[in-house]
């Protein structure tokens, strides 16, 4: 695997980690956080320089301590007595010189013994189920740092539940061999051990662990089983697969942090409650919109501003004769009504206790999940959300009036009011032409009759055309249109937590990509074995 890869994976989960601190109020997103911090952190370690560190882990009496001395080849080179196994709290580390320097552990913790195998660094851990705290602490330390496991056993303690419960966390993070010691004090042969034991680990999920589980008795050391067992723990491993078992090791440490105790599986459900929240209450919100848009009070001053736009259209049409009138009607119905709506909207929106509760429930619904909101700006939301509100009704009226005026049945009552005027200037034009042919002059009373009688002829058409705009503004029915964003505050989290799991998907299937091809060039017989990541979950 080319380093810069490994880089790359390690940057994604630095920006899944920063866009998770958003959400750091719920205990899921925290320990996602913390998890990416410890795959961050072992990254930066520079493990690639480290040597390749075996540690031996086991409960009480299975016989580390014989397996450290012998397979260092020196007997009783670390206590074998668990009487004083189980009161020290140093490790028995066999390592050159110049591995000493790359160990995280203190003078304090660790006692260096003069035998060193050559490419390796051997730990003797403590016991894994001792009641002592400090002895614990170190076990657990020495387990995180390792890169491969021995975990050893005997016939009598195959069920130790500590010791399984170990297993079972660090189960997909870690290469593992499998010892079971004191085979000889078993009431069956060791083939019948071996079947029971392997059948243990894949219920542990370990699915195929053929080439890294062994039965013997370490005092045996002639045993061609305990040979095979030392081969393939002290056999000698490139500095090539000792490099790729440490990026497989960042590898699952980065897997870990989404897969343990089903984090991702808990943020899906998180998701999904969140979005049939915000169903729930978009309902919700559509029958309060409903109620207020149908409310007297907005119907009569959508009405008001429906009058306002329609006279405006009518105005800038050829409306003929009507036009001094329509222009009258327009300076009366002026674009203060629009403002109006407005307001009457705002305040109907400002005065509804649904809507009230609706945005106090969709708070509730977020600090339920342990989901942080924000500090301030609610109320300018809201705030503006009536506005819009009011604008897109008034968007509405606005649309329905210049429709209603460009219609055919309205081009019809213009055609019918202007036909009386109409006649009546044809009227007046046939005299004033005939007495002009005839040499007879009309008197000025005739003009001034003439122009009052076509005024008074479009007042007809002008109540007609009057009369067919309020029957329409009857029709009136104002909808607040669908918006892609209501809920703002649900809307931002939902959208927040769908980037981070498409995120976090994306790396995985990229981290899984990786490790599976780092698996296939690491042998079984000198690396271990693994479970598979989705074992975090369990």
């Amino acid at each position: 695997m080319e380093p810069y890869k490994l880089k790359l994976l390690i940057e994604r989960a630095g920006e899944i980690h920063d866009k998770a601190a958003k959400f750091n109020r719920n205990d899921d997103f925290a320990r996602l956080q913390h998890n990416i911090e410890l795959a961050c952190e072992y990254y930066n370690r520079d493990e690639m320089r480290k040597p390749l560190i075996i540690a031996i882990a086991g409960g009480t009496g299975v016989g580390k301590s014989y397996i450290f001395s012998s397979l260092c080849g020196v007997e009783g080179i670390s206590p074998s007595s668990s009487s004083i196994r189980g009161f020290t709290r140093k490790l028995h580390i066999s390592a050159s010189e110049e591995d000493r320097c790359f160990l995280p552990f203190s003078h304090d913790d660790a006692k260096f013994v003069d035998v060193s195998l050559p490419g390796i660094v051997l730990i003797d851990t403590p016991d894994l189920d001792t009641i002592h705290a400090e002895n614990a602490r170190i076990a657990r330390e020495t387990v995180s740092v390792a890169d491969i496991i021995i975990c050893v056993t005997t016939p009598d303690k195959r069920s130790d539940f500590i010791v399984n419960q170990n297993v079972i966390e660090w189960a997909s993070r870690k290469r593992w061999f499998f010892a079971m010691n004191k085979a000889d004090t078993a009431d069956v042969d060791s083939e019948k051990l071996r079947l029971d034991f392997v059948v243990r680990l894949k219920a542990l999920g370990f699915e195929d662990c053929s080439k890294a589980v062994f039965v013997f008795s370490a005092n045996e050391k002639n045993n061609g089983e305990f040979i095979n067992f030392r081969e393939s723990i002290i056999s000698a491993r490139s500095l090539q697969s000792n490099r790729l078992l440490k990026q497989e090791a960042c590898l699952r440490q980065l897997l870990h942090a989404f897969n343990s105790e089903k984090l991702i599986e808990r943020m899906l459900k998180l998701l999904m409650d969140l979005k049939n929240s915000r169903d729930i209450l978009i309902s919700r919100l559509k029958d309060a919109e409903g109620a207020i848009s149908r409310s007297e009070i907005v119907y009569q001053a959508a009405r008001q501003a429906f009058a306002a736009w329609a006279y405006k259209a009518l105005s800038q049409r050829r409306s003929m004769f009507l036009f001094p009138w329509l222009l009258a009607a327009r300076w009366m119905n002026d674009e203060k009504e629009n403002a109006f709506l407005e307001n009457e909207v705002e305040r109907s929106y400002r005065k509804s206790s649904d809507l009230a509760n609706l945005f106090t429930d969709e708070r509730r619904s977020i600090e339920d999940k342990s989901l942080a909101l924000p500090e301030d700006g609610d109320e300018k939301d809201y705030l503006q959300y009536f506005r819009d509100a009011g604008k897109s009704i008034i968007h509405q009226v606005r649309k329905h009036a210049e429709h209603s005026v460009s219609s055919r049945l309205m081009m019809f009552y213009l055609f019918i009011a202007n036909l009386l005027p109409t006649i009546v200037l044809i009227q007046v034009l046939y005299r004033m032409i005939t007495s002009w042919l005839s040499a007879n002059w009309l008197p000025s009373d005739f003009f001034v009759h003439a122009a009052l009688m076509t005024l008074a002829a479009t007042l007809p058409g002008y109540l007609l055309v009057s009369r067919s705009l309020t029957r329409l503004s009857c029709q009136l029915n104002a909808q607040t249109p669908e918006k892609d964003v209501k809920l703002s505050l649900l809307d931002t989290r939902i959208s927040q937590l769908e980037t981070i799991l498409q995120l976090s998907s994306q790396l995985h299937s990229s981290a899984e990509h990786e490790l599976n091809q780092i698996k296939s060039a690491l042998p079984e017989s000198s690396y271990g074995i693994s479970a598979g990541s989705s074992r975090d979950q369990v």
